[in-house]
C-alpha cells in the first residue's frame, strides 16, 4: 500500500498578539506575510494536488499563496476554524487577566475537556468537528500531495491522530507559527489514519 503525503500549515503570525483572538478574524502581520512568502517558496516545486484551509483571512491568506504558484483552487471549511475561547475572544490579554483572572490565567495545556464560557470549546470537542472534515478530504483529494492550512490547536489535533494519540496527545506536539508539517497517509485503508506516520513536525519554511 502506497503512502501519499499530508502537509499541515499553521498560519503565520497575526497582526495583534495582545488579544484572545480564537476564532476573531484577524490578519497577519508584517512578519507574519513574511512567513507567507517563505511557505509559498517551500512549496514552489512540490506536486500539490489539494488545497484546504480554514476560512479565516489569517489561513486563508497562506493558502491563496501556495494555491497560486500551483494553479489551484482553495477549499475553505469553517470546521477548520481554531478554537474558539467564548468570553475571552477578542479581549485584550491584560484586560482579561485584570477581570477574569481565573480563565485568562488558565494553561493551554489543561483544555482538553474544558471550556470557557461564552460559547467555548474544549479541545476534544475541536478534535470532534475537525477530525471527520479533515478524513473527507484525504479521501476526496485529487491526485498528488493534500495540504491543509490551519491553526495551532487544529495542527496539534491532527498530528496526535496521526500518531493514534487521540485529542489527548495534543499537548506532545508544539506547533510555531508558519510551521510545516508533513506525514503520510494510506487512502485505501478503512481510517486515514490507519497507517499514518509523521516525517517531520513543526519545520520553518
Amino acid at each position: 500500500m502506497k503512502g501519499r503525503t499530508l502537509y499541515v500549515l499553521r498560519h503565520g503570525e497575526p497582526e495583534d498578539r495582545t488579544i484572545f483572538y480564537g476564532q476573531l478574524d484577524v490578519g497577519l502581520s508584517e512578519r507574519g506575510r513574511g512567513q507567507v512568502d517563505a511557505q509559498a517558496a517551500f512549496f514552489g516545486e512540490r506536486p500539490l494536488g489539494t488545497i484546504v484551509s480554514s476560512d479565516l483571512s489569517r489561513c486563508t491568506i497562506g493558502a491563496e499563496a501556495i494555491a497560486g504558484r500551483h494553479g489551484l483552487a482553495v477549499q475553505t471549511h469553517d470546521a477548520l476554524r481554531e478554537m474558539h475561547l467564548g468570553v475571552l475572544e477578542g479581549v485584550p490579554m491584560h484586560e482579561a487577566l485584570e477581570r477574569m483572572p481565573e480563565l485568562a490565567g488558565r494553561s493551554y495545556m489543561d483544555m482538553l475537556d474544558f471550556a470557557f464560557p461564552g460559547g467555548g470549546e474544549s479541545v476534544r470537542t475541536l478534535a470532534g468537528r475537525v477530525l471527520p472534515v479533515v478524513e473527507q478530504v484525504l479521501r476526496d483529494a485529487a491526485e498528488g500531495d493534500v495540504l491543509l492550512y490551519v491553526h495551532n490547536t487544529v495542527a496539534r489535533v491532527v498530528l496526535a491522530a496521526a500518531t493514534g494519540l487521540g485529542p489527548e496527545g495534543y499537548v506532545r506536539f508544539e506547533q510555531r507559527y508558519a510551521a510545516i508539517n508533513r506525514l503520510t497517509f494510506h487512502p485505501e485503508a478503512d481510517s486515514p489514519w490507519a497507517r499514518s506516520s509523521i516525517v517531520y513536525a513543526n519545520r520553518a519554511p
